[in-house]
């Protein structure tokens, strides 16, 4: 948390428009300087720091112009308030901005260059806080007991999955995921066809030597120790064409418009050329994503180009529902649990003429845990609105009707199932004993996010209530939790060790965030930092809680898939 540096803050005036300050700077140094910025770690960089960025970024001859920053970015710092300067949102726009609006044509000196470039980005912080203030004028259409959570939801969903990750476990999670998807459309005979395409457009012999030749790219962004861009050079032996060939397929091309929503060009080509061999990283976590979270979008356009009977016409619904429910939440469940506890998948309850099922079903003595998966995007343009009621429809048709049930509704529906011992295919519990914990399993990281949870457990809280009004105890159902698949994945050792139990582990998050009205604030401040701490993700907690207890490794699983890609 920190104040951004904006342009009137500091200087006391209204931006001009970015050409203004741009024009005259040659394309190629405005996206060194985009990627220089972008390279800056997410979390504790030492840029952070105002004083340190301001004194590195310029020369001596800007040295009285820097002092007068420095004075005036002070007196905007106070107890509460640490200053922000540098953010990959502003950088990601300051890269799209010079990509596609500046030509080589450079006309400022050195000097003018440093200053203009400076001003530039505290007028694109200024634009970006502009926004959201639709985050505050909206929000206050929300309950009042959730009106601090709608406010802290709507100004972080847009950019929260951008700056909110770590490194190690991005790969890790995306590397899995990879390989469980490539194993999926192997071995599906509707899919073998759009896999032989997948390889044949990237000019590799399978899908394990496609990985095997990203793998060097990723452990790069990984392993770089200096915060700055990261450059690839492609060794110039027998296979440099060959190898260039391959960068090409992921670079941004002059010929593109990357102006859209999100940033979904770059996500879709985080590389773009400096010359032939050469290759620059725009974002570092973009290009990660395209471990796996790329492979989708991919995976759909590459589809179009088929014809019948080889193009899949529903291939998102199989996505979602035959590999990301199916597969990999099925096995990554099945991993951690296996031979332990009474469990059902979904499938299972089908297989049993059982409907509007569970999609997993886990009962170990007496506590209950009901999953619903559900892998689902919310449009671009909603989720940059910074718009509360934009966004909160959007998720409603996703998790709780539009207008058949969904997720929440579902999950509520099971509860009445098991405390009516309605499923046939397990009654051997006492209803007055059994712990329920329901969850929804989401398949992309952009839904941990602060606030998301509180909004979501007071529908549920709302259809529990009318449960209870009909006469059914629901002393111990736990409220719902949101988890991503990412969680499972990458923390599923400690899950099948025990070292992490799946009810404790949720009863200290609810713990941690609740907040006990009886406490005594030292002051304001105090109260706030509480407050925060009610809407934190399930996501940040676990993440906190294994490394407070110095539990923190990385799953066998990833050594086992990568030493087998060469074998």
């Amino acid at each position: 948390m920190g104040l951004i540096a904006e342009y009137n803050a500091v200087l006391g005036e209204n931006p001009k428009e970015l050409n203004y300050y741009l024009n005259g700077i040659s394309r190629k140094s405005m996206l060194q300087v985009g990627a220089y910025f972008l390279g800056f770690k997410g979390s504790k960089s030492e840029y952070h720091d105002y004083r340190i960025l301001v004194k590195r970024f310029f020369s001596p001859g800007n040295k009285d112009f820097a002092e007068r920053l420095l004075d005036r970015i002070k007196q905007l710092e106070s107890s509460e308030n640490t200053i922000i300067i540098i953010n990959p949102q502003s950088s990601l726009k300051l890269f799209q901005f010079a990509f596609e609006n500046l030509t080589e044509n450079e006309t400022q000196t050195n000097d003018e260059i440093e200053r203009n470039i400076f001003l530039a980005y505290l007028a694109l912080n200024q634009l970006n806080t502009a926004i959201e203030k639709v985050a505050y004028t909206s929000a206050t259409s929300a309950p009042p007991h959730l009106k601090v959570a709608a406010l802290f939801f709507a100004q972080s969903y847009p950019y929260s999955d951008i700056i909110n990750y770590n490194e190690v476990e991005l790969f890790t999670s995306q590397f899995i995921k990879a390989v469980s998807l490539f194993e999926y459309l192997e071995s599906n005979q509707r899919t073998q066809t759009l896999l032989e395409r997948f390889i044949s457009y990237y000019q590799c012999q399978s899908w394990e030597s496609y990985l095997k030749r990203l793998l060097p790219i990723l452990i790069a962004i990984i392993d770089k120790e200096r915060e700055a861009h990261l450059d690839l050079t492609v060794r110039n032996d027998e296979r440099f064409n060959e190898n260039c060939d391959f960068i090409d397929k992921l670079i941004v091309e002059d010929t593109e418009g990357i102006e859209d929503y999100d940033f979904k060009k770059l996500r879709d080509k985080p590389i773009y050329k400096v010359e032939p061999g050469l290759y620059r990283i725009i974002y570092g976590p973009f290009m990660i994503e395209k471990l796996f979270k790329g492979l989708y979008f991919k995976l759909s356009e590459l589809n179009k180009e088929l014809s019948a009977p080889h193009k899949i016409g529903d291939l998102h619904s199989l996505y979602s529902d035959e590999f990301s429910e199916k597969t990999l939440l099925y096995n990554t469940l099945n991993s951690i649990y296996q031979n332990r506890y009474i469990k059902f998948t979904g499938q299972h309850f089908k297989d049993a003429g059982i409907d509007a099922e569970p999609d997993y079903y886990i009962r170990n003595g007496n506590y209950i845990f009901l999953f619903e998966s559900k892998d689902f995007l919310i449009r671009a343009d909603i989720k940059t609105s910074y718009d509360y009621n934009l966004m909160i429809d959007a998720f409603g048709k996703k998790l709780f009707s539009d207008p058949s049930p969904k997720a929440v509704l579902q999950l509520v529906r099971n509860i009445r199932r098991v405390l009516e011992k309605g499923f046939a295919i397990d009654t051997s519990y006492n209803v007055e004993s059994v712990y329920i914990y329901p969850i929804i399993v989401v398949h992309d990281r952009q839904y941990n996010v602060v606030g998301l949870n509180k909004i979501v457990n007071d529908w549920f809280l709302r259809e529990i209530k009318a449960l209870e009004d009909l006469g059914f105890n629901t002393d111990r159902v736990q409220s719902i939790l949101i988890i991503d698949i990412d969680t499972f994945v990458f923390h599923q050792d400690l899950f099948r060790e025990k070292s992490l139990k799946l009810d404790v582990v949720i009863d200290d998050y609810y713990k941690h965030i609740t907040l006990n009205k009886k406490k005594k604030y030292r002051d304001q401040e105090h109260a706030n930092e509480y407050i925060k701490r009610t809407l934190i993700p399930f996501s940040s907690f676990i993440t906190e809680y294994v490394f407070s207890k110095k539990m923190q490794r990385i799953p066998k699983l990833l050594k086992e898939k990568g030493y087998s890609l060469f074998e």
